[in-house]
C-alpha cells in the first residue's frame, strides 16, 4: 500500500503513476470487501478519496491515451482468449514500451510464463534486461543460476536474488527458488526442510505451476507429518505483503 500512495504523491507528474496510484484505490476497494478487518493502511499512507467507479474511468481513459502501465493492467483480465494470445499480448507491450514500468511489468510476467512452459532461453532474455527492477525477472534468472539452465550456475548469486525478491515482494520463481537453497542448505542458508516446504507452498499458492515445483513440493509433503505441514503453512504468511 506503500507503494500506491507514493506513486499518487507524483500522479499529477507522471501517467504511469497515475495509473498505479488508481490501481491502488480499486486495490484496496477488493480488499475492504473481501477482508474488512485487514483492509487498514499503515500509518501515515493516504490514497485519493476516489470512487473506484471513477477511479476505473480514469485508469480507462489512460489507456485510451496509451499509457503502458494502463494498458498492462487492463489487458490482462480481458484476454480470454488462448494462451498464445496472452504471450503476443504480453510481447506487444514489452516490445513497444520497454522504458516504461507496464513495459517491464509485461516482459517480466512474459518471462514466467516462458519460464513454466520450459522455454528457458526466451524466458531469459526477457528476464535478465530486468533482474533487479521487475520481481518476475528476479526470480526466473534466480532459478536459473540455480539449476545452472540457461544460464551459467551460481548457486550464492541465485539464492541472494531469490531471498532478495521474496521477503520483498513475493512471486512464484523466486520463492521457489528460495525453496530450493533452504532444501539444500546452500548460498548461505540452513538446511530447513520446513521453511523449503513453506517456499515450495507459497510458491504454489501465487500460481506457479512449473513441473519441478510439483514434484518438490509432493516430495516433500510425503516426509512431513501433520503438524509439521501446519507449522510449514503458517511460516509461508510471513512472506505474504
Amino acid at each position: 500500500m506503500r507503494g500506491y500512495a507514493e506513486a499518487c504523491r507524483y500522479m499529477a507528474v507522471n501517467k504511469e503513476a497515475e495509473a498505479l496510484c488508481y490501481l491502488g484505490i480499486l486495490d484496496l476497494h477488493g480488499r475492504q470487501i473481501m477482508y474488512p478487518e485487514t483492509s487498514s493502511f499503515p500509518k501515515g499512507v493516504k490514497l485519493p478519496r476516489i470512487s473506484p467507479q471513477r477511479a476505473m474511468e480514469a485508469l480507462e481513459l489512460l489507456k485510451k491515451e496509451g499509457v503502458p502501465y494502463a494498458e498492462y493492467v487492463l489487458q490482462k483480465p480481458r484476454s480470454p482468449g488462448s494462451p498464445s494470445d496472452k504471450e503476443k499480448s504480453l510481447q506487444l507491450l514489452a516490445e513497444r514500451y520497454p522504458y516504461s514500468l507496464g513495459g517491464a511489468l509485461a516482459a517480466g510476467e512474459l518471462a514466467v510464463i516462458l519460464w513454466q512452459k520450459g522455454r528457458y532461453p526466451e524466458a531469459l532474455r526477457m528476464a535478465q534486461p530486468l533482474v533487479g527492477i521487475i520481481p518476475n525477472a528476479g526470480g526466473v534468472v534466480a532459478w536459473a543460476e540455480f539449476t545452472g539452465q540457461g544460464a551459467r550456475q551460481n548457486r550464492e548469486s541465485a539464492c541472494r536474488k531469490a531471498q532478495f525478491w521474496s521477503v520483498r515482494f513475493p512471486v512464484s520463481p523466486a520463492t521457489y527458488t528460495l525453496g530450493l537453497c533452504y532444501l539444500e542448505g546452500v548460498g548461505g542458508l540452513p538446511k530447513d526442510p520446513l521453511e523449503a516446504y513453506a517456499l515450495f507452498w507459497l510458491a504454489n499458492y501465487l500460481g506457479c505451476c512449473h513441473p519441478g515445483l510439483e514434484q518438490a513440493l509432493k516430495g516433500l509433503e510425503s516426509s512431513l507429518t501433520p503438524a509439521q505441514a501446519l507449522e510449514a503453512r503458517r511460516r509461508a504468511v510471513r512472506y505474504l505483503p
